[in-house]
This record gives structure tokens, sequence and C-alpha cells, in this order.
């Protein structure tokens, strides 16, 4: 998973959260659990096979915790962007189509969506921001600016024949974002193009990029208030 989330901002800011860090712990995990395993099959002393596979639910509780606490980091730092954007409203994609679909290992052993779903709304309520569902299926597929659908032209871009290119993280948040407001009945314009910033969570917290392309970067909290409208999540 390379983008563990999303966002799209009706100012034409996007904001991606990098699944890397968590994909790396789990790969590291994955290979301790594997000569484990090679050492349990093989192991006849009793004594010895308690000891491995206590050894193999600590490493199963480790796994969780700091995946459950990379979600905390992820919602608290999405919460307090929205706070910062004087947000009220977030929409959030459902995945169900797309988990049936493409049942991988890491989409359901590592990305536990119901989880961070459970993180992130518990979150945004502590903020008094309100968490509404849409449904993301086909979201990544066309373009957020024009409607038509759009081709990959390489891993994470999205091309449409109008000649409008995009993330293809960011154009399922805006279009996510389009549906959500859509059906709440308010009339925003989208951007034509978006401004990236992004973080690198992990268990430890968020680690921010310093560029001075960011354009959150360069400008005060107080005109990022002013500047920032509602926010979606996916």
């Amino acid at each position: 998973i390379r983008i563990l989330a999303a966002t799209a901002i009706t100012n034409g800011q996007a904001l991606l959260y990098k699944g890397g860090p968590l994909l790396s712990t789990y790969h590291r995990f994955e290979e301790k659990l594997s000569m484990l395993d090679k050492r349990l099959s093989t192991e006849t002393d009793e004594d010895a096979l308690r000891e491995l596979k206590k050894r193999r639910k600590g490493l199963y509780r480790r796994l969780k915790r700091r995946r459950r606490q990379t979600f905390a980091n992820v919602a608290l730092h999405l919460a307090r962007e929205l706070r910062d954007c004087n947000a009220n409203v977030v929409f959030i994609g459902l995945p169900k189509d797309i988990v049936r679909d493409k049942p991988y290992k890491e989409v359901v052993s590592l990305w536990s969506y119901n989880e961070f779903l459970k993180r992130l709304a518990y979150t945004l309520e502590n903020f008094n921001i309100a968490l509404y569902g849409v449904s993301e299926k086909n979201t990544s597929k066309v373009c957020p600016v024009c409607g038509e659908k759009a081709e990959r032209v390489n891993r994470g871009t999205l091309l449409c024949p109008k000649g409008h290119l995009t993330h293809s993280d960011v154009a399922g948040a805006a279009n996510i974002l389009a549906r959500g407001l859509q059906a709440l009945g308010i009339n925003v314009s989208m951007p034509h193009y978006f401004h990236f910033k992004t973080f690198f969570p992990g268990p430890d917290g968020i680690r921010e990029p310093r560029h001075s392309s960011d354009l959150a970067t360069d400008i005060s909290d107080s005109q990022r208030r002013n500047n920032c409208q509602k926010i979606n999540f996916f």
C-alpha cells in the first residue's frame, strides 16, 4: 500500500499519507514470523515449542500495536488539519466492492479499514467534525475536473482525454468529496490542479517533509485557516 490515506481540499491542496513505513514494518514482522514457523515445524521439545509459540504471539501483538498507534497518529494529524481549515464535515470512501474484488493479503492483514474507520470517527467526534460515508467505487478512474474517464499513464497517475493530469488517489479523494457535497446539496467548484504535501506516518508520529514547494509550509496558520475549505478523506 503506497498511500495509506489521501485528502483533497477544494482550495487545491492535497495531503498524502504514505503507507511505506507501515508496510515495511509488516514485511519485517512477516520475515520473523516465517522464521519462527519453520522452527515450530521442526521443533520436538515441548518446552522449546511453548517458548516459540509465546514469541510468535508476542510478534503479532507488537504488529497490531504498531499498526493501531500509526492509525491513531494519522487520525489525530488529519483531525488537526481539518480543524485548522475550519472544516465541519468529512466524507470518507467506503471500499466494500474494492476489497471484495481485490482480496490482497496486505489489504486484509495490514490495511484494517474498519479499525482505522473507528479510530478516525472517534477522533473527529472529539473535534466536533461530522463523518459521512461515500462509495468510492470507480472514483479513481474519473477525472475530477471534467468527469471524463481517465487512463493510467503510469503507476499512480491519471490522464483524461482533455489533458488533465493528476494523482489517482487525489482524483479519488476529489471525486468522493464531490459526491459527498452533492449528496448534501452543497455546490462547490473543484480546483483544476492540486498542490501536494506528503506525510510519513508511523507508530512514533508523523514525519513531515520540509520542501519550499509545499504550499502548506509557505503560509502561516492564520492564512491556512482562511484559505482552507472542507476536506475529504478516503
